[in-house]
């Protein structure tokens, strides 16, 4: 069984142990998975496992590439990428666990592309949190980036690719019958002709949620089937449909009631309908870099219909606290939320 990351280390080689455990065959078991999820509450762990996250993406991207690469730079990356004696050479040399050392050299491999990307007209697009960001592609179509999101484009005479590195991105298609139009995000990929979507991926586990508004998109997932092996399933959705979509699964397609809720934050809002406090703060604390926590469980599950303009936690926190009766109190790691009662 894969034993789980120590709590001791830098930061950077916590995420490094986190990352590979997530990422791997082996699922997770129910104390890691909690383990992990309260690890990540802490920002700055976040921001650490985030960078893997992208650097791992940026690796794949090198691994995966069209672009024909000299052949001395095509040896390095095939280096860079074994994961066998390499990674235990550079960890016994450095002292570094067989997970931080793996990240490591990916690390350089995502160095030397980061190099290749400048000369081949790859275009990098990003958001910081909480803010939110429209660009129109050379081909006419239309991205929106979400919070703390950043997209990898290349286009070339053949097709226009994009790569989801973190977050989540509204795409209007321009129609091209001869360029397909794909998003790669996570263990999947997205193609459409011409069509308007919306793909989000997860910061804490490896799901990747599609939303289909208009048109018709193709969804294809490598997905586990055991023994180290996997197998690619493809599923068609029409207009107001969606699925997600994982290392372990491939979700059913399903109905979308309100599609323009799914979209609301492109217009710097976002709304909750008979909704537990810990998922609407979860969903918050996406665009705040300030987080917000509850420290008590009766209140987690307190449900409610809620309204967050985008940029104003103050205005949330006053309508919390006159809508449940609690209190906020302001820590150097975030705002905490309790009911008045228990304040002494």
């Amino acid at each position: 069984m894969t034993q789980q990351p120590s709590i001791n280390g830098s930061i950077e080689q916590q995420a490094a142990d986190w990352f590979l455990l997530m990422n791997s065959d082996e699922i997770p078991n129910e104390a890691q998975l909690h383990s992990f999820l309260d690890w990540l509450e802490d920002p700055v762990a976040e921001a650490a496992y985030a960078d893997c996250e992208n650097t791992w993406q940026v690796a794949g991207q090198l691994q995966k590439s069209d672009v024909e690469m000299p052949t001395e730079k095509q040896a390095l990356s095939n280096k860079l990428l074994n994961t066998g004696a390499l990674f235990q050479q550079f960890s016994s040399r450095a002292g570094l666990t067989a997970q931080a050392a793996g990240l490591a050299l990916v690390a350089l491999a995502a160095i030397w592309f980061s190099d290749m990307l400048r000369h081949d007209d790859v275009q990098i697009y990003q958001t910081a949190t909480g803010q939110q960001t429209s660009h129109t592609l050379s081909d006419g179509s239309l991205v929106t980036l979400n919070t703390a999101s950043e997209i990898h484009v290349s286009f070339s005479d053949q097709a226009r690719k994009i790569t989801l590195a973190r977050g989540e991105v509204l795409f209007d298609v321009a129609k091209d019958k001869h360029r397909p139009f794909s998003v790669s995000a996570g263990n999947g990929k997205v193609t459409a002709l011409g069509t308007i979507f919306n793909v989000r991926k997860s910061a804490h586990h490896d799901s990747v949620d599609v939303t289909l508004l208009e048109g018709k998109l193709q969804v294809t997932a490598s997905v586990s089937v055991g023994n180290d092996q996997s197998q690619e399933l493809t599923k068609i959705i029409n207009a107001n449909d969606a699925l997600s979509y994982s290392r372990q699964r491939i979700s059913e397609k399903r109905t979308i009631v309100d599609s323009q809720k799914i979209t609301e934050w492109k217009d710097g809002r976002v709304s909750f309908s008979d909704t537990k406090l810990s998922d609407i703060l979860t969903e918050v604390n996406r665009y705040c870099v300030d987080k917000l926590f509850i420290e008590e469980q009766s209140l987690a599950q307190e449900r409610l219909d809620a309204y967050f303009v985008i940029g104003d936690t103050e205005a949330l926190l006053l309508a919390l606290e006159e809508t449940l009766n609690i209190t906020t109190t302001e820590r150097s790691d975030g705002i905490f939320l309790a009911r008045k009662s228990v304040i002494q």
